[in-house]
């Protein structure tokens, strides 16, 4: 699994944006590694996802741009216990052609129809093998 780390900026900002609807939430924050990393195309993507609490991490959608094509992470999942981190959370990621790609994720939520979604986090850069 690739893990890198969305911090706690993302959930105070959702946070705000739910209860006043007039400002986006912050973009999450990845740590992207120094070089491309190389992938085979079916592995899953991991974070450390910030949180008042397990009930509020439900309401968390997530989103992975992929060479600045959005598509909603379908499987996202977190873990319902808290560790030192925060929650851990994964997502397989969508198929992607062999070659250079650049991943970007951003935290949703979906409140009386409307979607608020945070900006885009660092780019992370993949190279997908045949």
């Amino acid at each position: 699994m690739i893990r890198h780390r969305l911090i706690g900026t993302v959930v105070c900002g959702v946070a705000i944006a739910a209860c006043d609807r007039k400002t986006a939430p912050p973009p999450p924050s990845i740590e992207p590694p120094a070089v491309a990393e190389r992938i085979a195309g079916g592995e899953r993507l991991g974070w450390d996802q910030q949180a008042a609490d397990a009930h509020q991490l439900a309401t968390f959608r997530y989103a992975i741009y992929v060479d600045g094509a959005r598509s909603d992470l379908a499987d996202a999942s977190c873990e319902t216990k808290r560790a030192a981190a925060g929650f851990s959370c994964s997502a397989r990621l969508p198929a992607m052609s062999a070659g250079a790609h650049t991943l970007q994720l951003a935290v949703f939520i979906v409140e009386d129809g409307a979607r608020l979604e945070s900006g885009r986090s660092a780019v992370m850069h993949v190279i997908v093998g045949p």
